[in-house]
Parts: C-alpha cells; sequence; structure tokens
C-alpha cells in the first residue's frame, strides 16, 4: 500500500461493521502505517443502517470529516447496497466487497454498483462456523484476500487481541474457520 487508503464498511447496527473497521485500523497501526477509524450513525439502535471508515496513510491524517471517497466498500448487509449514490456511492475505481449469495453481475445490474464488486456469501459462512449471523470476521478474510492490506495471520492475531476474553477458545477458532473460508470462497 502506498499512500492514502480508505475504507468504507456498510452494515447495520450490531453487525460488526465499526469493529471490523477498528481491527484493519489497529493491523495497519501496527504496521507503522497513521490511521483514523470511526463510525457514522444516526440513531445509535441495533439495526439501523451504519458506516463505520478507516482511513490509512504512510504520512499522517491531517483531515477528520466523515466526506469520504473510498477506495473499498465493505457492504455486510446486502440490503444496504440499494442506498448506491445515497448512503455511500461507488466509483468505477472502487472495490466493492458485498455479503450475498447472488453473482456480482447480478448486484452490479439491480443496485447500480461500479467498480471490482467481489462477492462472498459471510451469512452462510458464520452460520456455518460461528453458529450466529454475526459476518463481520468472515468479511475481513474476503477483505484480506482481495485487497492484501494485510494476512490472515495478522487479522486472527488482531481479532484475538480484541476477543480473548469475549469469546471461548472454541469460538475464536470458529472466527478463524470463518476467516479462513471467506478468504477462499471470496470472488
Amino acid at each position: 500500500m502506498d499512500g492514502f487508503y480508505e475504507l468504507a464498511f456498510i452494515g447495520r447496527g450490531g453487525q460488526g461493521g465499526k469493529t471490523a473497521a477498528e481491527l484493519v485500523a489497529k493491523i495497519a497501526l501496527n504496521n507503522g502505517k497513521f490511521v483514523q477509524s470511526f463510525p457514522d450513525y444516526g440513531p445509535e439502535r441495533k439495526g439501523a443502517p451504519v458506516r463505520a471508515f478507516t482511513r490509512i496513510s504512510d504520512q499522517e491524517i491531517r483531515g477528520c470529516s466523515s466526506e469520504s471517497n473510498p477506495n473499498v466498500i465493505v457492504i455486510i448487509d446486502q440490503a444496504l447496497s440499494g442506498l448506491n449514490n445515497s448512503f455511500f456511492t461507488t466509483h468505477d475505481d472502487t472495490i466493492v466487497i458485498v455479503n450475498t449469495g447472488e453473482t456480482a453481475d447480478a448486484l452490479q445490474k439491480q443496485y447500480h454498483l461500479k467498480g471490482r464488486i467481489h462477492v462472498v456469501n459471510a451469512t452462510t459462512i458464520a452460520l456455518e462456523t460461528v453458529k450466529v449471523n454475526i459476518t463481520n470476521s468472515a468479511m475481513l478474510g474476503a477483505l484480506a484476500k482481495i485487497t492484501g492490506l494485510f494476512t490472515l495471520e495478522e487479522i486472527k492475531e488482531e481479532f484475538r487481541k480484541e476477543f480473548d476474553r469475549k469469546l471461548s477458545a472454541e469460538g475464536l477458532q470458529n472466527n478463524y474457520r470463518a476467516i479462513e473460508r471467506a478468504y477462499k470462497e471470496v470472488v
């Protein structure tokens, strides 16, 4: 990564988008980068649309506006893809990673998404590995594969630091499996 890189996580309150953005920022910080990570939401309630941003740079980041032009948009809840051009905007050079069972072509047509569209069925992965519909770990695996911003080992280590006291050993291992599986299955 050279220069300035910005990611936006689009999801609903309680889906882990804010946590995913923070984990990516911590990995970048560990790698000597300058970072910002912050959520942008209206009513703080479970299920409300949420955007969370991570900015990564080789230089100090001076601006702190929520105005953004992300290089990567991670859509945790496919239904929010319909908010393209209102809640977020895709461009020809945007990388978009969507949690869906549909194809990239179908999403481009249905939601008028621009850029390089990648899909992963993180919901199925989460339900089969983690046993709950919380898909942020799977989406981080897909993000690692598509962008190369961090390795699987880096995300698993940061995930462990964040959730070591919150999850059982089995819970951590299940999330590691979700991360690895999404890394393999994203297209």
